[in-house]
């Protein structure tokens, strides 16, 4: 059987690894300790051409755990009331337990053996995702432990082409978590198809 037999065209690009947007607000920096408020995720795709660009984004306005901590700075900064009913918040243990079948359901249906967080200092998104999901008692998280693919590090990549394309810096609040992950996932699938497409014109022509 070929190696890459089943597999997207994705899949192949990022060796069995996914790459999801993620986004979250919190009520302050501390994982164990603090807040989910709102969390969304956009999935992508990849055309036949190998373009990568965003598919579907999932968001959740959410109900801080019990006993979460949320810090009045952060509140202010973010503009969220996480009392407001008017939020139709889900509880944590929902949104996440919806929100990880679903990239469950990627990573299988691309022939992916994990999925990768994207994100703008992906680390902290990553670490509230990580706490959220324990406390969940989620089983099967989808997500890599410690592997992410932060776009902090984007001077490093070749954006020629993205650059007009796609915003050249990330939206400034109070723009939604869900706005933000799509736009990220935008930017991010046209920097990394750039990538791409730089690579294979290389080869092309050390032929």
């Amino acid at each position: 059987m070929p190696m890459n037999e089943g597999k997207s065209l994705i899949a192949q690009r990022f060796r069995g690894f996914l790459p999801v947007v993620i986004d979250v607000e919190t009520g302050g920096f501390n994982s164990r300790t603090d807040g989910i408020l709102e969390i969304a995720a956009t999935l992508l795709r990849m055309d036949d051409a190998g373009n990568l660009e965003p598919d579907e984004t999932l968001s959740y306005n959410v109900e801080p755990f019990e006993g979460a901590n949320l810090e009045t700075a952060a509140l202010e900064f973010t503009g969220i009331n996480p009392y407001n009913p008017n939020r139709e918040a889900h509880k944590e243990v929902t949104a996440m337990g919806e929100l990880m079948k679903k990239i469950r359901q990627q990573v299988k249906a691309h022939g992916c053996t994990r999925a990768v967080l994207v994100g703008h200092n992906a680390h902290f998104d990553l670490g509230f995702v990580l706490a959220a999901i324990e406390r969940s008692g989620i089983k099967r998280n989808p997500f890599h432990p410690f592997s992410v693919m932060d776009t902090a590090s984007w001077p490093i990549l070749p954006l020629t082409t993205a650059r007009h394309t796609a915003p050249r810096t990330m939206p400034r609040k109070p723009q939604s978590c869900s706005a933000r992950s799509s736009t990220a996932g935008r930017i991010w699938a046209a920097g990394a198809g750039t990538e791409l497409h730089s690579r294979q014109h290389s080869k092309n022509t050390e032929r």
